[in-house]
This record gives C-alpha cells, structure tokens and sequence, in this order.
C-alpha cells in the first residue's frame, strides 16, 4: 500500500517536472506572460533614450492593466522577479548578469543593432531590452511598448531589430 502511494508520489512529481519544462515562454506572449508586479529595471548611469524608452515600455504595460514598478540595477540583488531590463550590460548590472557578466559587455551587440532577449530564472520572467548605443535601445525600446502593432510581431526568444533605418524597422531572423 505504501509502496503505491510512494510511486504514485512520484509519478506526479516527475509529470508536473517535466510539464513546467516543455512549457516555455515567447515573445509572441508579451505582455501576458507577466504576472504582478513588473519591475523596469534601468542603470544607475543610464542616458536619457534608455529612461525615456523604459518610461514607453512602462506606460504601454500600465495601459495593459499591468502593476509597474520602477528600479535601479542596484537595487535588483537577484533573478526571482519579473523584470525588463533596459540598456546593456556596459550600463546596467542587471543586464551583465542576465548575460552571464561577459568579459566584454560588447559583446553580441553590433551597432546599428538592437535585441529584445527573453529569460527565466527561478520562476521569473526576464526581458533584455538593449543595444550597443543607447539609441539602438531606445528604438527596440518602441518596439517592445508598441508590441501590439502589427508591424513589431515579435516571436521566439530572442528578436534583432535593425535600427539605423528607424523609419524603415526590420526585424532580423
């Protein structure tokens, strides 16, 4: 009898293991993946066009009915929230760390280039909103606030947008 319940114990455990594992996020989801509070995150020595393109991705979420909270990289000690990080990781702690501190925080980035990266860690989930200038991020910075336009379908876990021709937007494969 024991011997039943304890496979049976089991079985379940390994079944919702391995459901919350095939089950993963996508852009295509955002925003409905979040659940409340969302914090953006910007850098203590953040320019302007990022606070102004995470002031965007805030407005757009509040307007979706979203809980919105704002931070500081130096007040995010840990990955166990849900969180869009914006700018780099030349200018935000946050981002280094969801970038596994790269020795050179160019890396991955090209200029005329910026990336909306989607994350999970410890039943979180992360957005990397950034560029390798701070108007690569503010341009994907509309995108992602604007998400709902047809135009910005964003897809998969990681999207590359083109951003020296803003007028002309291209998401990249």
């Amino acid at each position: 009898m024991h011997r039943k319940f304890h496979l049976s114990c089991i079985f379940i455990f390994i079944l919702i293991s391995v459901c919350s594992i095939a089950y993963s996020y996508d852009l295509s989801d955002f925003p409905e993946f979040f659940s409340d509070p969302v914090y953006i995150v910007i850098g203590v020595g953040a320019k302007s066009s990022d606070v102004i393109g995470a002031v965007d991705i805030a407005v757009s979420l509040a307007k979706a009915g979203k809980n919105v909270r704002s931070r500081l990289d130096t007040e995010i000690d840990e990955l166990n929230k849900n969180l869009i990080v914006v700018g780099g990781p030349c200018i935000n702690a946050v981002a280094a760390k969801l970038l596994g501190f790269p020795d050179d925080c160019m890396e991955g980035f090209d200029l005329g280039v910026g990336k909306i990266v989607l994350f999970e860690n410890d039943g979180a989930v992360q957005i990397l909103v950034a560029g390798a200038t701070a108007h690569d991020t503010r341009v994907v910075s509309r995108i992602l606030a604007d998400y709902d336009n047809p135009k910005n379908s964003l897809s998969g876990k990681e999207v590359a947008i083109r951003t020296y021709k803003y007028k002309e937007l291209m998401i990249l494969d």
